[in-house]
């Protein structure tokens, strides 16, 4: 809109969530269950996590109780 400041992308990204109606987060393990420093939506928007093998256990039980469809990946090797 003319003379608003142009939208953060933590704003885009919350705009999708809203309009989305499968919603899949991507989250490296060291972040799950610690608070980010942008907020883009409740956990309970999420339908599905998909994290690597260094996601903290009880964390990933915690979202799981919640409801929420986690799966837990192996990262490539590096060569």
């Amino acid at each position: 809109m003319p003379g608003q400041p142009p939208p953060t992308g933590t704003q885009v990204w919350a705009k999708m969530v809203q309009r989305s109606r499968t919603v899949i987060a991507v989250v490296t393990g060291p972040r799950i269950g610690r608070r980010a420093l942008a907020h883009v939506c409740p956990v309970a928007d999420l339908d599905r996590i998909i994290t690597d093998c260094s996601a903290d256990e009880g964390a990933l039980a915690e979202l799981r109780s919640a409801g929420l469809q986690i799966d837990v990946v192996e990262p490539p090797l590096r060569r």
